[in-house]
């Protein structure tokens, strides 16, 4: 994200579409601030794709760019879909508002981020980590771990890089994305509002119905339908 946001400083006319992709982590950040982590070198797919404000919003056709995350994970989750068609996992689900679940367990992470004339969306994928260390607020996973052989990261770039192009002008994402929602139809907390770690959100609990057309995710209090546009998710 670093890099991509310096490239795009450096070249105002860098192309729409743009990618940078690193081979190794020692700064990764997550939407919290809190949220960090490492990757050694061939353990992941890491890469950011540099859109221009412009061409994002006619790729949208309308749609807001707070959907952004929202659509990166469902690229995510059919490329990752098709890559493990003949292993042993049972779902692949996206986590509002940016994480993908296989088999309950996280494989990747979601950080798009506005600056200037640009939009930056980043995605974290585990390719080929046999261990993960005590610490984490969800138990994590790799690709290797399901299928038992090394990942192929390009391949898996590719795959992702198509179905976002796709993802993006689809009429059909709201479904796609509420039919491999985690913990839809099922009781959830949101922690909605600031970050969990300043103390300042408000609590909302309810059954999650989808995501709006919006990006935000749809709480049933009992009484009314609720939306958060941004939180913390708790099944």
């Amino acid at each position: 994200m670093l890099e991509a946001r310096r490239a795009a400083a450096a070249d105002s006319t860098i192309a729409s579409g743009t990618v940078i992709r690193a081979g190794y982590q020692t700064s990764g950040r997550g939407r919290l601030a809190d949220r960090r982590w490492e990757t050694e070198a061939g353990e992941g797919l890491l890469f950011t794709v540099i859109f221009t404000k412009p061409d994002l919003d006619a790729r949208l056709k309308g749609k807001p760019f707070t959907l952004l995350p929202l659509l990166c994970g469902l690229a995510a989750a059919r490329a990752v879909e098709d890559y493990l068609n003949e292993a042993a996992v049972s779902e692949i689900r996206i986590k509002w508002p940016n994480d993908l679940l296989a088999g309950g367990k996280k494989i990747c992470g979601i950080l798009c981020e506005a600056a200037g004339d640009f939009v930056y969306a980043g995605i974290g994928l585990n390719l080929n980590q046999t261990y993960f260390p005590d610490g984490h607020r969800r138990p994590a996973a790799s690709i290797r771990m399901f299928t038992g052989s090394t990942a192929d990261g390009d391949d898996l770039l590719l795959r992702i890089l198509g179905r976002l192009s796709s993802v993006l002008g689809s009429s059909s994402w709201q479904a796609d994305i509420n039919s491999r929602l985690y913990g839809i139809n099922s009781p959830v907390k949101v922690l909605a509002g600031l970050a969990e770690e300043s103390g300042n959100f408000e609590v909302i609990q309810g059954i999650l119905s989808g995501v709006s057309d919006a990006g935000a995710v749809l709480i049933d209090s009992g009484d009314k339908i609720v939306p958060v546009y941004s939180g913390e998710l708790k099944v």
